[in-house]
């Protein structure tokens, strides 16, 4: 099972045999497609990708959008190409789904995030570092285990 948090500040988190792999997402779209590729995840398993939109920020240019979507592309077609059973979500939806509040949070929602994932690593054996940039990934993957397996 694989977890894909998009874009150049993103990360993946895997999951095989009870432990849980962390990688920043690589700084090309082809090495995110090689590591994919190369995590043997076997066809037909399940890939939860963070659906991403054309909103990248309040203060980023308009040009920024395509860079974006290219990074986000990329990791969905490879875990196609790999057979994968590819899952898009929106954030909001796994976050709430985890019990997560951003609206109810006053704080850096980030930050947050990280420890609620160190909390998670603590259930696993971990080979990877996690941070700022793996911390989506590895919560995205405990959505996929917990909510949508039910």
């Amino acid at each position: 099972m694989i977890a894909i948090d998009p874009g150049k500040n993103g990360g993946i988190a895997s999951l095989s045999e009870g432990k849980i792999s962390l990688f920043e997402m690589p700084r090309s779209e082809k090495e995110a497609a090689e590591l994919i590729m190369q995590l043997g995840i076997p066809a037909g398993r399940p890939c939860a990708i963070e659906r991403v939109t054309g909103w990248v920020g309040r203060y980023q240019p308009s040009s920024r959008m395509f860079t974006f979507g290219w990074w986000t592309g990329g990791p969905i077609f490879a875990a196609h190409c790999a057979g994968m059973n590819v899952r898009l979500v929106m954030s909001h939806k796994w976050q709430r789904d985890l019990g997560l509040r951003k609206k109810e949070f006053e704080g850096d929602w980030k930050k947050e995030l990280l420890r609620l994932a160190k909390i998670e690593a603590d259930r696993y054996e971990i080979d990877g570092k996690l941070s700022l940039k793996t911390c989506d990934a590895l919560l995205l993957l405990m959505w996929r285990l917990r909510v949508e397996r039910k």
